[in-house]
């Protein structure tokens, strides 16, 4: 048996309930950790779906040993948050646009 991508979620917004519901039932996924500065969302979150919770990206990317960060901020965050993931070597699903800014996007 392969050992399971272990997946942290980044922004528990509406569009997170989804993915983790589709990310449940593949058997070679496993959220591990979410982090969301909402801390009422990631206390409610973590309740229901059992992951490793953090405050913010940047200390969840620090702490855990990640195979794949699911970006679902919103888009204003996405460009320093895919940064910042990318810089780690982590493999990066980002939901929405990476920006809406051209030269940014370059960068």
């Amino acid at each position: 048996m392969t050992q399971a991508l272990k997946i942290g979620m980044i922004g528990l917004g509406g569009v997170s309930e989804l993915h983790l519901e589709a990310y449940r039932t593949v058997s070679n996924i496993e959220v591990i950790a979410a982090a969301e500065p909402s801390a009422e969302r990631l206390a409610q979150m973590q309740n229901l779906h059992g992951f490793r919770p953090y405050a913010s990206h940047t200390q969840m990317i620090e702490a855990e040993d990640l195979d794949i960060v699911c970006v679902l901020s919103p888009v204003s965050t996405h460009a320093e948050i895919v940064t910042d993931c990318a810089r780690r070597g982590l493999h990066i699903l980002c939901e929405k646009p990476l920006t809406t800014d051209i030269a940014q996007a370059k960068t």
